[in-house]
């Protein structure tokens, strides 16, 4: 039987001061064994579903365990996320997978943030910057466009009322 010559629990050091934590992996261990008993809620307080379940399972044990899993815990910030993210992108994993895999970061650093493993979310508000084709209309100005057109349609409506409330009197 093998052992481990690493502690799991061993320390970063910042200048003056260490910063103890779990690995990426460690941590990615726990929470997974915490999903599938189900003692573990998304950030909206549901259990996390068979098929979220298996999305957790796919995202954090292959890219996100691979490429962060010997740093420790603490210690990841969002640039290193972003790059991680940036770097599947670049390499051919496509928009669908990358949102995917940031919000398997943000389960896995909501469950750190609740065990008090980090002080804050580094994957809060990291996501998918979706490139747009060439020649492919803004989705903004199609908004600004559907709101336009709903204002004016209300406006006339507003004013079709009032001509028959006018015409009643």
């Amino acid at each position: 039987m093998a052992y481990e010559s690493k502690p799991v629990w061993s320390t970063v050091s910042l200048g003056n001061a260490t910063m103890p934590g779990p690995r990426v992996s460690d941590t990615i261990d726990e929470f997974l064994q915490a999903v599938d008993a189900g003692t573990v809620r998304d950030r909206h307080g549901r259990p996390f579903g068979r098929e979220s379940a298996r999305e957790l399972h796919r995202s954090l044990e292959s890219y996100i365990g691979s490429e962060l899993g010997d740093r420790r815990v603490n210690y990841v910030r969002r640039q290193h996320l972003e790059a991680l993210l940036d770097g599947l992108e670049s390499g051919g994993v496509p928009p669908f997978r990358l949102a995917a895999l940031a919000s398997s970061l943000r389960a896995l650093y909501d469950y750190a943030a609740e065990h008090d493993l980090v002080r804050h979310n580094p994957a809060e508000g990291v996501g998918v910057r979706y490139k747009q084709e060439e020649g492919e209309e803004k989705p903004a100005i199609v908004d600004r466009a559907i709101s336009l057109t709903l204002r004016l349609l209300t406006g006339a409506f507003l004013l079709l009322a009032v001509v028959l409330l006018a015409e009643s009197l």
